[in-house]
């Protein structure tokens, strides 16, 4: 009888053992699960910010010289960033790549652009987006008429 009593207290505790077990991997799972959710809201709102930066101007027929070249720095400055060119963001002027890393196209733009009697319009179209970051990856400017 004595052994018996000894080996329901013996099994007691290996049956509390494993619910304590199971108790702390469940806890441990579930921290995981919200630690993967809170690294992914946070990876979710930064690429938001970067797009937004571009899609403010998405779409939008009213931009003048100014906004475009801004346009150009927020890539230029990604750009350098990033260091490799399939990450870059291609920026088209009318049909041409415009280069955004170099100061000249941006002079270029603005010497060819702006007009201090009648404001030159011009259209913003976001028509790329990169497939694996999700990222902004080519935008086209054209000048309205």
């Amino acid at each position: 009888m004595e052994n018996a009593a000894k080996a329901l207290i013996f099994a007691g505790e290996i049956l509390i053992g494993v619910l304590l077990l199971t108790l702390m991997m469940a806890i441990f799972t579930g921290i995981a699960n919200f630690s993967e959710t809170v690294n992914s809201n946070i990876e979710m709102k930064v690429l938001y910010e970067f797009n937004e930066q571009f899609e403010i101007y998405d779409k939008r027929q009213d931009l003048v010289a100014q906004d475009v070249i801004t346009i150009l720095n927020l890539a230029k400055d990604y750009n350098h960033k990033v260091q490799e060119e399939n990450l870059f963001i291609k920026v088209f002027y009318e049909n041409n790549r415009i280069d955004t890393y170099s100061e000249n196209k941006t002079y270029e733009f603005i010497k060819n652009n702006t007009d201090p009697n009648t404001p030159i319009l011009f259209t913003c179209n976001i028509t790329k987006y990169d497939t694996n970051t999700k990222k902004v990856k080519e935008i086209r400017i054209t000048k309205n008429k």
